[in-house]
Parts: structure tokens; C-alpha cells; sequence
């Protein structure tokens, strides 16, 4: 903003327009028409006459001399300069009398001779006119500036080149009483930088701050700025930010104080979210690693050790499945409290990931004490505990390791994740501590990965097939797909050996898409040509069900091979459907719609219901091994079995038991209704070479399958069936209802005494809502066959 133009001012000799007061003598007019020729005078003789001409306006400049009728000319300067007192007023006296001496007291702006000539009289008029605009726009500048000033919101201040503060706003004053300052000793006249100086002997802020204004004033720097705490009373917890910038032109700075209170907040606050837990409060992973690397590196100073522990709560989803996330969070927030309890000061409890902590233990004395520690975090999670009205028991399995010098935080980490691991594999609910054959398993796993990497650029992974016959008919109608390691020292290796590495390191990804893109090619190669031939079950790990590239890839596989995806049968574990029952579910559908059907695999397993099943499209369920082999044996594996044939039927689908071994088992399976089987009775996995042979032995091993004196009892009555899926429906899982189908109680007598109140509230809740009402029921697999490669259904 510019408030002073060249052109508010005019040159000399612009057109003015003067009054001149006199007493009628033309030496004043005839001084100003010869030293202003351009300009306009009007003559009055009287002062109320003057000023008649003044308030019409107009006028640039008056004239005055001292010798008027009626008044003396000073009188008249001081009557005009009382009215308009920005009026350039120039007075006719002689230079030095007393008479100029006044005028010029009075605010007249020059003083010239009466008799002088038009060049000196036309130079003060115009002297007179330029002054007093100047002034006039100065006045505008310091009001403008003024409101500027004020209307900054932080406190500012202006100090000259030797630091002396020239002028403060209204922020400043507000900020200077309220933190009950001396407003005279901060205020217009202070010097600030002694100020800062005095201040400077205790503070390292004002230190600071007086070298960037010295450095400022100097042009050292060129602008300054420096967060500090204000301690001023009514500033508490208050944060300030001085910033320091030269004036323009002069020498001088500007001082502002911003209040930064929220943003350094809103900063802490961040800081806090970046390396704390959302929901618990706790330290997160990146916090964690920080503080175990400071603990070891304590550990290493003082002789002492570190310990970590990694907690998994046990079978925590089916919390957040029966009782809601909300239900989840409350227990993940009070078993991070009550965890925290038990550790001592200055050790860390983080949340690593959903229902993972980890504990670490600083400044140990060795094992003894980490058993204790360990013991102490165990019992704060038995604690009872009740959410929302239902009492829960939460158990956790823990992996414990003792680390000490050189080993590394994600080192330690490692290891107590391989424990947890190890103990979650023994049953869960217990605690196992890192040693010497953990640790050879975890180099063994590190060594299979390699290998496996190396496995799948050289193609080194096979696949073997299962038949899968028709228990009606002894027809074989598909093969499962099975995957080895045709390794080049240790020969062909099963699955066991490797996918378990493959699941921990995610090279199952891969893994899995290779397998998928060899099966349905050698598939679409098999005798009969593309479209004809046998169905292809092909396994989906879990990690690839929610991957967000499996519909595409198995659209890749298909394509790729010409194989049409009515041929090709997704198995998915049951644990892969529950563990991410939304992903799984849009995956699964996603994959029908492609044309693929859907098998659930290992059923039984897990704690899938009929609730959960209608959600997906399911062509078949196919019963675990471990249940097929217990028939004959175990009376509960049997109503297992028979459980899983009632759930597959009442959602449409057909059922597959796996695992067969003898006769007997396939014509149990059989009476009970299953379908489908497939088992080393029928044929071992064999590589695609000797698929041919192996499906002629499938044949003849499918034919006859009816063992003398089981039939009397089977199959289950309509009553059983109707239990069965009652039950389902309500939820309960597949070992339950095998207690309660058990009616001799073996092995489950405890079992079956707390079942009995819930297989009547299940039954009456079914009656009552007509859970089973509108299902579909099971479709016919032989028709599938004569229907076109075409067709979408699953």
C-alpha cells in the first residue's frame, strides 16, 4: 500500500488557489500573480469574511497580513489555525520581529516579508502546501499503520536500530498485563534488547533470542525465530513462537510473539498417535523397538540381561465374532490394563498388532527372575473379567526369550514370536521359552525359505492327484490337486516340510499361484481335450483368499490354460473362511461369479455354523481326515461325520470325507449320506504320469462298499438330521454337537451335562423362529456334469 503519491504533492508552480487577507495593498497580490501567474487568489480584507471563503473549501493556501481592520493579523492566524488546523498558513512579516516569532508559534507554516518579491513569497506558499500534505499523509500512514498494528491478533512490537521499542500494538499491552508486567518497562521507550540481556543470565530462550535481534538489527540474518515456553502466570502451559524481521528501509526490527499453544499440542499429539496404540494406549511397535534397543543397550553397560515376552490371546476373534468388535476392544483395553499392572517401573507393554503385546523386562538378574515376571503377567490375565454383562476367560499363549548383548531388538522379537508360535501350537494357553531347539527350527525355517525361493524360479515344484469317487456310482468325477517339492538333495519332499514356511514368510502367495496356473494346465491337457474331462480341486491358502489379486489370478490361471472354470473347484480351509469372514466371503463370491465352485476343506475343524455357511456359495463340505479315521473308533468323530453330511445338506451342498482308509470308513460315509470320498483306499497322490492308472484302481476300489452289519442302525433318523441342523443354526460348533448326539456320553460326560440347557434352548429358538425355514436343499453333483462348461452356478 502506497499512502503518499508523487502526485499529492504538487511541482512548483502548479495552479493553486490562495486567499489572501490583507488590508488592500497590492504589494502581496502582485508579489503572488508575478510568483504564481497560473494561480488563483481571492482577496478578502476581513477575518469572518476569510473564513465565509475557508468553509466553502477549496482554498490550498492562506495568506495573511498582520495588518487588517477590525483585528491584528496575529489574531486572525490564531482564529484560522483553530478551525482548520492543516490549513497552510503563510504570515507577511518582517523576518526576526516579534510579529513573525508569533505567527510562527501560532502554526503558521513560513513567515515572509511584506515587501518581498514574488519569487520568495510564491516559495514559501508553495513550501507551505507541500509541508503540509506531507504532514497530512504522514497523519494517514501512522493511522493506517496504527490499524494494522492493532489489528494483529499476537503481540508485536518495533524497535529502532539500537533496540529500543518504538511503538507496541494492543496485543502487546493485553499480553504485557495479564502476565503482570510493567507496561512502562515493556512498552514504547524500553530498550528490548537489555531486556533480553537481563533475563538471559537464567534463560536459555532469552539468550537466544537477544543474539537473533542483535544478528537482526546488524542484517546478519534476515528474519529470526524461536519457540519457547511462556511462563508468565496467565500463560501457563502456553507456547510462544518469536519471530523477528527488519524493517524495511531503516534500521529497525519487527518482534512478534505467536501463541503456537494448539499447534504444539496438535504436534505432541501426533507425535503421541505415531508411536502409541489408538485404542489402548499403549506403545506401538515403532515405540517398542526404541525402548528394547535402549534396554539391551543398558543391559550391555551394566552386566545385566533384557527379557521379552510375545502374548497372543487365545481364539480372540471368536470374541469379536459372538460378541461384536465393540465387545473386543473393551477386553483388548483391560487386558492391556491389567497386564500393565503387573509389569514393574520402567519396564514397556506394547500392542503390536490386534490381539498381540509384548512385554519387555529391563534390568534383569537372569532366568529365575524371568520365570517370576513371566508368572506375575500370566496372572493378570486370569483376572475375571465381564463384558457387557457375559463373565469371559481369557488365556493367552507366550513366548519368553532372554536376550543379552550383541543380539539385536528385532533379534529378541523374533525369537519370542517362534516361542509364542510354538506354545500356540501345544494347545495355547500355556507359556514356552526360546532355546536351543527353537532356535535350530528357526535357522531350519530361514534355510527351507531360501530354498523354497530358489525352488520356485527353478521349478522344482510338482503336483500330485487324488482321485475323488462317487460313493454311489464307484465313478471317479475329480482329482485334487496336491503340491510337492521335487528337491534336489533331499527328493520329494509333502507338504508338511515346507508349506508351514511358506505361511510364516508369505512366499505361499506365490507358492500358491504357481501350483494354480501348473494344475489347470495339465488339467486342460488331460485325455478328452479342453471342456471334457474331470473336475480339478485346487487349494487356496489363507493368505490368498484375502489377497486382493486372487479373483484376477485364478481368471489368469483359467485363461492361460483354456481350462473352463466350471471345471475348476476352489478348496479353502475352514479355518480361511472364518478368519476374515468378510473378505473371504466377497473373494469366494467374486470366484463363483467367475464360474469356479467353492469347497470347504478340513471341516470340522473349526467353529463354523449353518449361520455362518449360508453366507457363502458352497458346493461342498468336505469332512476332515481326522474324523473319517475315528469311525469305527470314536463315537463322537462318527456324529462329527454325520453332523458335516446334515450341515452340507441343509445349505445345498454335497459332502466329501477325506482321509478314507478302509472299507469300512467309506461305507459308514455312505449310509451317513456322504457323497464323495477320497483316501489312500482309493488311490495315494499320484504325479500326473500315473493319474491314468490310478483312476482304474479308484474304480475298482469304489465297487461293491457295503459292509456286512452296519446298516441296521444307519442311516441317522430325520430326527437326528433335524438336531443336527437345528443346532447348526443356532450356532453351536461341530464338537458340541457331536456331545450331544453322543447319547452312551463317552469321553464327553461333562460335556454333555452343561449341552443338555443348551440343545434345548437351541431347539426351542429354532421352533420358535423357523431358523431352517426357505435353505436349499442338496444339489445333484452328476447333473453339474451334463451341464455346460458354461454355466455360473457354484
Amino acid at each position: 500500500m502506497q499512502l503518499l503519491r508523487p502526485s499529492d504533492v504538487p511541482a512548483p508552480g502548479s495552479e493553486l488557489s490562495v486567499l489572501l487577507v490583507d488590508d488592500g495593498d497590492d504589494t502581496a497580490s502582485d508579489a503572488l500573480a508575478e510568483g504564481l501567474p497560473d494561480c488563483a487568489v481571492a482577496r478578502r480584507r476581513a477575518l469572518d469574511e476569510a473564513e465565509r471563503v475557508l468553509a466553502a473549501g477549496g482554498v490550498d493556501a492562506v495568506v495573511v497580513d498582520p495588518a487588517l481592520p477590525g483585528c491584528t493579523g496575529l489574531q486572525a492566524v490564531a482564529a484560522l489555525r483553530a478551525r482548520w488546523p492543516e490549513l497552510p498558513l503563510v504570515v507577511l512579516a518582517p523576518g526576526g520581529s516579534t510579529t513573525a516569532r508569533s505567527a510562527m508559534a501560532l502554526g503558521a507554516q513560513d513567515v515572509v516579508a511584506p515587501q518581498a518579491d514574488g519569487r520568495s513569497l510564491a516559495t514559501a506558499v508553495q513550501h507551505a502546501v507541500d509541508r503540509a500534505r506531507f504532514d497530512q499523509a504522514t497523519t494517514r500512514y501512522e493511522g493506517v499503520a496504527r490499524s494494522l498494528l492493532d489489528a494483529v491478533e499476537s503481540p508485536t512490537c518495533a524497535v529502532d536500530g539500537d533496540g529500543v521499542v518504538v511503538a507496541v500494538n494492543a496485543a502487546w499491552r493485553r499480553f504485557a498485563l495479564a502476565n503482570g508486567a510493567d507496561l512502562a518497562a515493556c512498552g514504547e521507550g524500553a530498550d528490548y534488547l537489555e531486556l533480553c540481556e537481563e533475563a538471559a543470565a537464567s534463560d536459555e530462550d532469552a539468550r537466544a533470542v537477544a543474539r537473533g535481534l542483535a544478528d537482526v538489527l546488524s542484517r546478519h540474518r534476515a528474519r529470526f525465530e524461536r519457540a519457547y515456553r511462556c511462563p508468565g502466570p496467565a500463560s501457563d502451559d502456553c507456547w510462544y513462537s518469536v519471530r523477528i524481521t527488519p524493517l524495511h528501509g531503516m534500521a529497525g526490527a519487527v518482534i512478534t510473539h505467536v501463541d503456537i499453544t494448539a499447534l504444539k499440542r496438535a504436534e505432541d499429539s501426533a507425535h503421541h498417535l505415531a508411536l502409541h496404540d489408538g485404542l489402548t494406549g499403549l506403545p506401538n511397535r515403532l515405540l517398542l523397538g526404541d525402548r528394547l534397543e535402549q534396554a539391551l543397550s543398558e543391559a550391555h553397560r551394566h552386566g545385566r540381561v533384557v527379557a521379552v515376552a510375545f502374548v497372543d490371546l487365545d481364539r480372540f476373534k471368536r470374541i469379536n465374532d459372538t460378541l461384536g468388535h465393540a465387545a473386543g476392544d473393551a477386553v483388548l483395553v483391560a487386558v492391556a490394563e491389567r497386564m500393565s499392572r503387573r509389569l514393574r517401573a520402567g519396564d514397556t507393554l506394547a500392542r503390536v498388532s490386534g490381539d498381540e503385546f509384548v512385554a519387555v523386562w529391563r534390568d534383569v538378574d537372569g532366568e529365575a527372575e524371568v520365570e517370576s515376571l513371566a508368572a506375575r503377567l500370566e496372572d493378570g490375565l486370569r483376572e475375571p473379567l465381564v463384558v457387557e454383562g457375559v463373565p469371559l476367560t481369557v488365556t493367552a499363549s507366550l513366548g519368553v526369550v532372554v536376550g543379552r548383548p550383541p543380539q539385536t531388538g528385532a533379534e529378541l522379537l523374533a525369537a519370542a514370536d517362534a516361542a509364542m508360535y510354538d506354545a500356540k501350537a501345544r494347545g495355547r494357553a500355556r507359556r514356552r521359552h526360546y532355546g536351543p531347539d527353537l532356535e535350530a527350527r528357526a535357522v531350519d525355517r530361514t534355510e527351507t525359505s531360501a530354498a523354497l525361493q530358489a525352488a520356485l524360479e527353478r521349478d522344482e515344484i510338482v503336483l500330485h492327484y487324488q482321485p475323488v469317487v462317487d460313493l454311489t456310482t464307484g465313478a471317479v468325477v475329480a482329482v485334487e490337486a496336491l503340491v510337492r517339492w521335487e528337491h534336489p538333495e533331499r527328493g520329494l519332499l509333502g507338504p508338511a516340510s515346507f508349506l508351514p514356511v511358506a505361511e510364516t514368510t508369505g512366499l505361499v502367495v506365490p507358492l500358491g499361484q504357481q501350483v494354480l496356473r501348473m494344475a489347470c494346465a495339465e488339467a486342460a491337457r488331460w485325455p478328452g481335450g479342453p471342456g471334457v474331462g474331470l473336475d480339478v480341486h485346487v487349494n487356496l491358502s489363507v493368505r490368498q483368499v484375502s489377497h486382493p489379486d486372487v479373483v484376477r489370478t485364478v481368471r489368469e490361471a483359467l485363461e492361460g490354460a483354456g481350462l473352463p472354470a466350471a471345471r475348476l473347484v476352489i478348496d479353502v480351509t475352514e479355518s480361511a473362511v472364518m478368519e476374515d469372514a468378510a473378505a473371504a466371503r466377497s473373494a469366494l463370491h467374486d470366484l463363483a461369479q467367475l464360474g469356479a465352485r467353492i469347497a470347504v476343506d478340513d471341516f470340522g475343524t473349526g467353529s463354523t455354523s449353518l449361520q455362518h455357511l449360508t453366507r457363502y456359495p458352497v458346493g461342498s463340505l468336505k469332512v476332515d481326515r481326522s474324523f473319517v479315521q475315528g469311525i469305527g473308533r470314536n463315537p463322537d468323530d462318527e456324529a462329527i461325520v454325520t453332523s458335516v453330511v446334515g450341515l452340507a445338506h441343509a445349505v445345498g451342498a454335497r459332502c466329501v470325507g477325506e482321509g478314507v482308509e478302509t472299507r469300512e470308513q467309506a461305507a459308514v460315509l455312505r449310509l451317513r449320506g456322504c457323497e464323495l470320498a477320497q483316501g489312500n483306499l482309493f488311490s495315494p497322490p499320484v504325479p500326473v504320469s500315473e493319474l491314468a492308472d490310478a483312476l482304474d484302481a479308484s474304480r475298482a476300489a469304489a465297487q461293491p462298499l457295503v459292509v456286512p452289519g452296519l446298516a441296521a442302525d444307519l442311516p441317522p433318523s430325520p430326527e437326528v438330521m433335524a438336531q443336527i441342523r437345528s443346532l447348526h443354526a443356532g450356532g453351536a460348533s461341530l464338537h458340541t454337537i457331536a456331545a450331544a448326539l453322543n447319547r452312551t456320553g463317552a469321553s464327553h460326560p461333562s460335556g454333555l451335562r452343561w449341552h443338555a440347557r443348551a440343545v434345548a434352548r437351541v431347539l426351542a429358538d429354532v421352533v420358535e423362529g423357523g431358523a431352517l425355514a426357505g435353505l436349499p436343499r442338496p444339489r445333484d453333483y452328476t447333473s453339474r456334469q451334463t451341464a455346460s462348461a458354461n454355466d455360473q452356478s457354484p
